[in-house]
């Protein structure tokens, strides 16, 4: 194997390698550099596949041993247990995959069983065989427990080279350090950096403030909601706080504890003051505005909770909500206490958080209301057409149907009645400007305006495809044109749609095992329809009746279609439609991080992960739990609902 960037020559290591002990020192003797990363395709049985170059960092402290390995942008932190130098793996941020190096190659491991079964997940470097390295795996975490506990031992006798234990100390002076920042500012995390003198008038400064002290001399508990992020700065390997809210000050500041890990007893206490006068960058100052609210839902983007701003701070609402900054959207649903309403980019409201439900699209630049059973829209000015309608459908040309007295109509953008809302039935969308509407017992036809274009003469009636409309009468289905005339005789059982000029139908009684095939002028032919897609063509052209509500909104309501039936035409597009969902299985032999549009969550190998197959949903992988690292695998497609796909063929 070929390693495309200059590396330590390291086979006449191997004998050394195996026997140092301390995983610090065998990390140290790797370059920086790019490095083949190959996978574990077999499970148990190690079998190999070259998969990319992959960049590979140690991070060193000043006395040269390595604290942070980096594997692209996922760092793994050395397994120290607290006060100890002596490391035996390094470790991911959930601490289920581990990092063993020899003197030839990385290897990515996991354990179970407290340790005692070892599974390799991938390695860097030479491919690594698998059977005899999970043995010196195991051999290593066996050994390597007496030696790491006994290190630690050291450390609390005061006896250890780097221990600091038995010094009495005078002072701790604590300094917020800001990271990747100028200054310590609300929405900025920082560290915490000590300047610790002793009473014979030395004094050690933490690395963070250019010193030596480790940070593992001490843990720090931070009073108030100045908690830790979860994250470290690995330069340092010192734990990140977030200054988020100015009502998080006590007395004026940040009351810190300093806590020595050899005594687990308070070495120190003091408070840090910290000006704070509210967000002072941008993204602050917006994120301050959202975090009015429990929740935010564009309709790019996944939910963001507001929530999660405790332990990551405010910049990162806004952060998370880049998409919806960068898109065409003008508003965005905000939730409060069970509450919907709307905000805009800037985070100015335009409705206020009154309704049980809004819905996360605008059709046409109007958004769906519902509140107390009723239903209204509202534009993204936030001018409101009255919640007073028992259902409502998106707007679709300039027009809305709505149900009021259980009576159907169709009003404009200004809440108007363009379509008087007396008939018992209606299509909740056009076709060719035509409308199909049922008042008493018969149905038939009305332009935009309202005016009846073809007459109500008939028991049921669908929407036009391909210039074509299914009307019933009596119990047969025929088919008239635009302008109402009969073009194909009242023969059918059910109605179809057409789809590209023709539709399919079954004939069981007179032609078992044929397919019937209808074009526009009414002429059949017929094919056998011994084969799955034959027979799918008939599913397709088949119709399902249609819902008053886009997909996903809670307040969908039964369909008021004219032919609303069992064996009535949809008012959808014929063709393979969204429905069901699709299940995915991990069958690359490695976990991942997997998102979709509506969650997220670990990916064990072999496991499984089913999500609703819709129109905008997608597939999305890491090696860890952070979405900047995530790649786009998948996007759901319609033809695929109801299937399980096999991750490895999407990579």
């Amino acid at each position: 194997m070929k390693i495309l960037v200059t590396v330590l020559v390291l086979l006449f290591l191997a004998p050394l390698t195996f026997g140092q002990k301390n995983q610090a020192e065998v990390a140290a003797l790797w370059a920086d550099g790019e490095y083949m990363w190959s996978g574990n395709t077999s499970g148990s049985s190690v079998t190999w596949k070259e998969y990319n170059l992959t960049k590979v960092r140690c991070i060193k402290d000043s006395d040269g041993v390595v604290h942070t390995l980096v594997l692209g942008d996922n760092p793994y932190v050395a397994d120290k247990e607290g006060i100890s130098t002596f490391v035996r793996y390094y470790t991911n941020s959930s601490g289920n995959r581990h990092v063993y190096f020899t003197g030839k190659q990385i290897v990515l491991f996991e354990t179970s069983n407290n340790e005692s079964i070892v599974s390799i997940k991938a390695c860097l470097g030479k491919q690594a065989k698998g059977s005899k390295m999970k043995d010196v795996i195991k051999k290593h975490l066996a050994s390597t427990k007496e030696m790491q506990a006994a290190d630690i031992a050291l450390h609390k006798s005061g006896k250890h080279p780097k221990s600091i234990k038995g010094k009495t100390i005078k002072n701790v002076e604590i300094e917020l350090v800001p990271y990747k920042a100028d200054k310590v500012v609300t929405g900025v995390k920082f560290e915490l950096g000590l300047t610790t003198t002793f009473s014979d008038g030395t004094s050690i400064k933490s690395k963070n403030l250019g010193g030596s002290q480790c940070p593992e001399d001490y843990r720090f508990e931070v009073e108030g909601s100045w908690g830790r992020t979860g994250d470290r700065n690995i330069e340092t390997q010192s734990q990140l706080y977030d200054a988020k809210e100015c009502a998080a000050l006590i007395n004026g500041g940040i009351q810190v504890k300093v806590i020595s890990r050899y005594t687990q007893k308070t070495v120190w206490e003091s408070n840090v003051k910290f000006e704070c006068k509210g967000s002072e960058t941008e993204k602050g100052k917006l994120g301050d505005k959202f975090m009015a609210y429990d929740k935010i839902e564009p309709q790019t983007g996944e939910p963001v909770y507001t929530s999660l701003a405790q332990t990551f701070g405010t910049k990162y609402i806004v952060e998370e909500l880049q998409s919806f900054f960068d898109s065409k959207e003008i508003c965005a649903v905000v939730i409060k206490n069970d509450k919907c309403g709307l905000v805009n980019k800037q985070g100015d409201e335009i409705l206020p958080c009154i309704y049980d439900h809004i819905s996360r699209k605008a059709y046409e630049g109007m958004y769906e209301l519902e509140k107390d059973g009723k239903h209204g829209f509202c534009n993204e000015e936030g001018n409101v057409i009255p919640v007073k309608y028992e259902s409502a459908s998106w707007f679709d040309g300039g027009m809305a149907r709505v149900r009021l007295n259980d009576k159907y109509g169709f009003i404009n953008k200004k809440g108007e009645a363009v379509i008087d809302i007396i008939y018992d039935e209606a299509n909740s969308t056009q076709a060719f400007g035509l409308i199909g509407v049922k008042k008493g017992e018969k149905a038939g036809f009305v332009d935009k305006t309202g005016k009846t274009v073809i007459p109500l003469r008939y028991d049921k009636v669908d929407m036009f495809y391909d210039e074509r409309a299914a009307v019933l009468k009596g119990d047969k289905w025929g088919y008239i044109n635009l302008e109402g005339k009969l073009v194909i005789d009242y023969q059918f059982d059910h109605s179809y749609s057409f789809k590209d000029g023709v539709f399919y139908f079954f004939d069981d009684e007179n032609h078992n095992g044929e397919m019937g095939k209808v074009n526009l002028s009414g002429e059949i032919s017929w094919e056998s329809a011994s084969t799955e897609s034959m027979a799918n063509n008939v599913a397709s052209s088949r119709g399902a009746s249609t819902s008053s509500k886009p997909s996903g909104s809670s307040s969908s309501s039964t369909s008021s279609s004219p032919s609303s039936s069992s064996s009535s035409a949809s008012s959808k597009p014929s063709g393979p439609q969204f429905t069901g969902s699709i299940k995915f299985i991990n069958d690359t032999g490695e976990k991942y991080h997997a998102w979709f549009k509506a969650g997220s969550g670990w990916w064990a190998s072999n496991g499984s992960k089913t999500s609703r197959c819709e129109k905008g949903n997608y597939l999305m992988i890491s090696k860890d739990n952070k979405r900047s690292n995530a790649k786009k695998v998948y996007t759901f497609q319609a033809g695929d609902c109801g299937k399980t796909i096999k991750l490895k063929s999407l990579l």
